[in-house]
């Protein structure tokens, strides 16, 4: 059964991108894995998913721990495989927020894609490329891709990383109202460094 975890995690990884172990657990012991063709398995807790990565780490190159600048570790698959285990990775958000100068809403910059947050102002254009999702205390901003971030409701000045679970909470809400189709996941879209950023 140990090389069956194995096998899903790697399978999970591929597909979730960085993640947690919580995150790691809740997508493992979810309906949409079933679909997928993972396997419950009997006595899957977090500590065992934690590991089953930390033999995983020791057996593969590209799958590393990264630190993050929440002070949460994720694992995922490194673009930088030809540097040592040793070698810390880091991984930080990579949509960045700034502020509009002419009405003080927010605008998200994310490569070459700007989502400024709806106001009444000139610079403000709808689009439907991102979504801010409501969830209870917070809002996840979102594409048909991506997970962003999380803002505070009341739209604090700063993008953050989901906390443990809510990346699967996001998920799940947006697979109910539509946004993304049932068997799809929405990774994080992160920038990974070999310095810290």
């Amino acid at each position: 059964m140990g090389k069956d975890l194995k096998a899903q995690i790697r399978t999970a990884l591929g597909e979730f991108g960085p993640c947690t172990v919580r995150d790691l657990y809740d997508y493992l012991r979810s309906d949409l894995a079933v679909t997928r063709g993972l396997l419950r398995s009997n006595g899957l807790s977090k500590n065992r998913i934690y590991q089953e990565l930390n033999n995983i780490i020791k057996e593969d190159e590209s799958i590393v721990k990264f630190q993050c600048d929440d002070s949460i570790f994720r694992f995922g698959v490194t673009q930088y495989p030809q540097y040592l285990h040793s070698e810390p990775h880091f991984l930080s958000l990579k949509a960045k927020l700034r502020t509009c100068i002419d009405c003080a809403q927010q605008i998200m910059e994310c490569d070459d894609l700007s989502f400024h947050f709806p106001a009444r102002c000139d610079k403000y254009e709808p689009q439907h490329y991102f979504k801010i999702l409501p969830l209870k205390d917070v809002r996840a901003i979102i594409s048909d891709d991506f997970t962003y971030g999380v803002m505070e409701k009341n739209y604090i000045f700063s993008l953050r990383w989901p906390k443990e679970s809510e990346l699967w909470v996001i998920n799940e809400l947006a697979r109910k109202l539509g946004h993304i189709p049932p068997s799809r996941l929405l990774p994080l879209k992160t920038h990974e460094s070999i310095a810290n950023p």
